[in-house]
């Protein structure tokens, strides 16, 4: 049933939905009241601060911790602070399948790097991450397969398919993929 398929799944895009509420009530949104009775505090904030969802870097400085009235639409947090909110949020949820859409792009490039470090000691080998990403350092590290997309105007000239190549390294990625060739040359990366 679709209720299933959603259980199994978390989704963080790039324009991250806050929630006007407390920091908490935007964490543990997905769960049951049954799951939320079940986390600790301390599992809470391990998780947060594994996330870099750290109170006194947050441009607001309020000290009411998960208590904290974030706004309507989350109105009293950067852009990075409400995409790590959205991770946690993800990350509770404990999905079978998470879907990342350029999740981390309002952050600067060390803190993007040391979510991706927790991103992929967090989903291991128990939960599969499909990643949309622009930025090609975000994927490097975390993913095992990539996927090059024609746009659609490509793919239809190319009869319809819209995957131009698939590879399981940036190296291999940068042999079989103009597009991709171009990008990594364009950012700058070292192949």
């Amino acid at each position: 049933s679709f209720n299933s398929w959603t259980e199994c799944l978390a989704y963080i895009p790039q324009d991250a939905q806050i929630f006007d509420g407390t920091i908490r009530s935007n964490i543990l949104y997905a769960l049951s009241s049954k799951q939320k009775l079940s986390i600790s505090e301390d599992e809470l904030w391990s998780l947060m601060q594994k996330f870099k969802v750290d109170f006194r870097d947050f441009a607001f400085r309020e000290d009411r911790g998960l208590e904290t009235m974030v706004g309507r639409g989350g109105i009293k947090l950067s852009g990075g602070e409400a995409q790590r909110v959205m991770i946690v949020a993800a990350a509770f949820k404990r999905p079978k399948l998470m879907i990342i859409d350029e999740a981390t792009s309002s952050l600067d490039s060390t803190n993007e790097k040391e979510i991706q470090i927790a991103l992929k000691e967090f989903l291991g080998d128990k939960i599969s991450v499909l990643i949309i990403a622009h930025r090609l350092n975000t994927v490097r590290r975390l993913c095992d397969k990539f996927i090059v997309l024609r746009s659609p105007l490509e793919a239809q000239k190319a009869g319809g398919n819209q995957i131009e190549s698939t590879a399981s390294s940036f190296e291999e990625l940068y042999e079989v993929s103009q597009t991709f060739r171009r990008l990594a040359n364009d950012q700058g990366l070292t192949i």
